[in-house]
Protein backbone atom coordinates (compact mmCIF):
# COMPACT_ATOMS: atom_id res chain seq x y z
CA UNK A 1 0.00 0.00 0.00
CA UNK A 2 1.78 3.35 -0.75
CA UNK A 3 2.01 5.65 1.78
CA UNK A 4 -0.14 9.34 0.77
CA UNK A 5 3.00 10.86 -0.23
CA UNK A 6 3.30 8.14 -2.91
CA UNK A 7 -0.56 8.19 -3.87
CA UNK A 8 -0.24 11.57 -5.05
CA UNK A 9 3.13 11.37 -6.81
CA UNK A 10 1.56 8.36 -8.66
CA UNK A 11 -1.89 10.51 -9.05
CA UNK A 12 0.49 13.72 -10.35
CA UNK A 13 2.44 11.33 -13.21
CA UNK A 14 -0.96 10.18 -13.83
CA UNK A 15 -2.22 13.57 -14.90
CA UNK A 16 1.13 13.81 -17.41
CA UNK A 17 0.50 10.49 -18.91
CA UNK A 18 -2.95 10.18 -19.47
CA UNK A 19 -2.81 13.99 -20.73
CA UNK A 20 -0.63 13.24 -23.37
CA UNK A 21 -2.15 10.32 -24.41
CA UNK A 22 -5.34 9.39 -22.64
CA UNK A 23 -8.78 10.78 -23.79
CA UNK A 24 -11.15 13.82 -21.82
CA UNK A 25 -12.40 11.01 -19.40
CA UNK A 26 -9.11 9.69 -18.75
CA UNK A 27 -7.85 13.33 -17.47
CA UNK A 28 -10.96 13.92 -15.90
CA UNK A 29 -10.61 10.63 -13.99
CA UNK A 30 -7.61 12.41 -11.55
CA UNK A 31 -10.13 15.26 -10.41
CA UNK A 32 -12.65 14.95 -7.82
CA UNK A 33 -16.56 16.29 -9.28
CA UNK A 34 -16.13 19.23 -7.41
CA UNK A 35 -12.79 20.05 -9.17
CA UNK A 36 -12.02 23.38 -10.24
CA UNK A 37 -9.64 23.71 -12.73
CA UNK A 38 -7.71 26.72 -13.80
CA UNK A 39 -5.89 26.63 -17.61
CA UNK A 40 -4.33 29.79 -17.47
CA UNK A 41 -6.87 31.44 -16.35
CA UNK A 42 -9.40 29.78 -18.82
CA UNK A 43 -11.32 28.63 -15.28
CA UNK A 44 -13.69 25.20 -14.98
CA UNK A 45 -16.16 24.44 -12.53
CA UNK A 46 -17.07 21.09 -11.70
CA UNK A 47 -16.37 17.63 -13.33
CA UNK A 48 -18.67 18.01 -16.73
CA UNK A 49 -16.97 21.64 -17.59
CA UNK A 50 -13.58 20.78 -16.68
CA UNK A 51 -14.43 17.45 -19.18
CA UNK A 52 -15.39 19.33 -22.04
CA UNK A 53 -12.74 21.96 -21.20
CA UNK A 54 -10.23 19.00 -21.63
CA UNK A 55 -11.98 17.83 -24.93
CA UNK A 56 -11.74 21.09 -26.25
CA UNK A 57 -8.23 21.23 -25.52
CA UNK A 58 -7.50 18.22 -26.69
CA UNK A 59 -9.14 19.22 -30.09
CA UNK A 60 -7.32 22.29 -30.65
CA UNK A 61 -3.80 22.58 -29.10
CA UNK A 62 -2.81 18.14 -28.48
CA UNK A 63 -4.15 16.46 -31.25
CA UNK A 64 -2.56 18.47 -34.00
CA UNK A 65 1.01 18.19 -32.73
CA UNK A 66 3.60 15.14 -32.27
CA UNK A 67 5.06 13.38 -29.79
CA UNK A 68 3.48 15.88 -26.76
CA UNK A 69 5.43 14.59 -23.66
CA UNK A 70 4.73 16.21 -20.25
CA UNK A 71 7.77 16.08 -18.22
CA UNK A 72 7.11 16.92 -14.45
CA UNK A 73 10.05 17.93 -12.09
CA UNK A 74 9.98 16.54 -8.24
CA UNK A 75 6.42 18.24 -7.01
CA UNK A 76 6.63 19.93 -3.74
CA UNK A 77 4.09 18.23 -1.48
CA UNK A 78 2.71 19.53 1.62
CA UNK A 79 0.21 17.28 3.30
CA UNK A 80 -2.44 18.06 5.84
CA UNK A 81 -4.65 15.07 7.08
CA UNK A 82 -7.09 14.66 3.90
CA UNK A 83 -5.79 17.87 2.18
CA UNK A 84 -2.98 18.44 0.66
CA UNK A 85 -1.05 20.98 -1.71
CA UNK A 86 1.53 20.66 -4.54
CA UNK A 87 3.23 22.41 -6.24
CA UNK A 88 5.03 20.99 -9.72
CA UNK A 89 7.28 22.99 -12.45
CA UNK A 90 6.17 21.19 -15.84
CA UNK A 91 7.70 20.96 -19.18
CA UNK A 92 5.78 20.29 -22.38
CA UNK A 93 7.59 19.17 -25.79
CA UNK A 94 6.38 18.41 -28.97
CA UNK A 95 6.46 19.11 -32.87
CA UNK A 96 4.36 20.68 -35.17
CA UNK A 97 3.47 17.98 -38.53
CA UNK A 98 6.05 19.77 -40.08
CA UNK A 99 8.65 19.44 -37.47
CA UNK A 100 8.41 22.89 -36.04
CA UNK A 101 9.16 22.57 -32.28
CA UNK A 102 7.52 23.68 -29.26
CA UNK A 103 8.48 23.44 -26.05
CA UNK A 104 6.32 25.34 -22.90
CA UNK A 105 7.39 25.39 -19.18
CA UNK A 106 4.97 26.04 -16.62
CA UNK A 107 3.79 25.45 -13.04
CA UNK A 108 1.05 23.26 -11.52
CA UNK A 109 -0.61 24.72 -8.30
CA UNK A 110 -2.80 22.21 -6.75
CA UNK A 111 -4.81 21.37 -3.86
CA UNK A 112 -5.50 17.57 -3.47
CA UNK A 113 -8.25 15.46 -1.42
CA UNK A 114 -8.54 12.66 0.01
CA UNK A 115 -11.72 10.63 -0.23
CA UNK A 116 -12.54 7.08 1.02
CA UNK A 117 -8.96 6.13 0.68
CA UNK A 118 -8.38 7.62 -2.64
CA UNK A 119 -6.15 11.30 -3.75
CA UNK A 120 -7.17 13.16 -6.76
CA UNK A 121 -7.16 16.44 -7.47
CA UNK A 122 -9.53 18.99 -6.19
CA UNK A 123 -8.12 22.52 -7.74
CA UNK A 124 -5.38 22.60 -10.24
CA UNK A 125 -4.49 26.10 -11.39
CA UNK A 126 -2.04 25.48 -14.71
CA UNK A 127 0.20 28.21 -15.21
CA UNK A 128 1.42 28.54 -18.79
CA UNK A 129 5.19 30.55 -19.42
CA UNK A 130 6.85 31.92 -22.34
CA UNK A 131 8.01 28.97 -25.03
CA UNK A 132 11.48 28.89 -24.98
CA UNK A 133 11.12 29.46 -28.73
CA UNK A 134 8.15 32.25 -28.81
CA UNK A 135 10.48 34.95 -29.81
CA UNK A 136 7.65 36.69 -31.31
Amino acid sequence: MPTDFEAIQNLLARYCFVTDTGTARDIAACFWDDCTVDFNGNINQGIEAATRGFARWIEKSRDPVVGLRHLLHPPLIEIEGPRATALSYYDADCHTPKGRPIQLRGLYRDVLEKRDGEWRLLERKVEIWRSLLDQG
